[in-house]
């Protein structure tokens, strides 16, 4: 995923151990809860904070958004994010304006294909503008740093559960 929020839990082998004495596969409900409460929590706020950026053409991506449980070098990873490499520009923004200095340092020329864009722009659909960035209007951040809490305290509950009914 070119963009992603994510969450990591350490101790993982220590409680896996402890909680298979009661028969119970955590890392399996772990990763069932984790994936329902990024899904909740993250992804439902990400797609939200699009919406309210209606200074930005949001709509595909938006619909992009999603949660995916991927293996990776021995880990299992709950990922929200995008596919969709223009979601990786509108998080950190571009040209002059990309965070840490990381954009292109000179104009482009790209032809304008949205009338949202065009609109705000002044210019026709189909007209090429001069451009030397876009500032960030970051979406997945910012839904993360206010859920990460919500996230853990889902996980806890519902692993509490599952326990409580082995």
């Amino acid at each position: 995923m070119p963009s992603a929020a994510s969450i990591t839990f350490e101790g993982m082998p220590e409680l896996e151990a402890q909680l298979a004495i009661l028969g119970l596969n955590v890392h399996d409900e772990l990763i069932k809860a984790g994936e329902r409460a990024m899904k909740m929590r993250v992804e439902r706020r990400a797609k939200e904070i699009l919406t309210e950026q209606d200074n930005i053409v949001t709509g595909a991506l938006k619909a992009d958004v999603h949660t995916e449980v991927v293996e990776d070098a021995g880990e299992t990873i709950i990922k929200t994010g995008t596919t969709m490499q223009h979601g990786v520009w509108i998080e950190y923004g571009t040209g002059v304006y990309a965070e840490n200095g990381q954009g292109r340092k000179t104009p482009w020329y790209w032809k304008v294909e949205n009338a949202k864009t065009a609109g705000k722009l002044g210019v026709n659909v189909g007209d090429t503008v001069k451009w030397i960035g876009s500032h960030p209007n970051p979406f997945l951040r910012p839904a993360m740093d206010q859920n990460r809490d919500n996230v853990y305290n889902d996980i806890k509950e519902s692993l509490i559960k599952r326990i409580q009914t082995v």
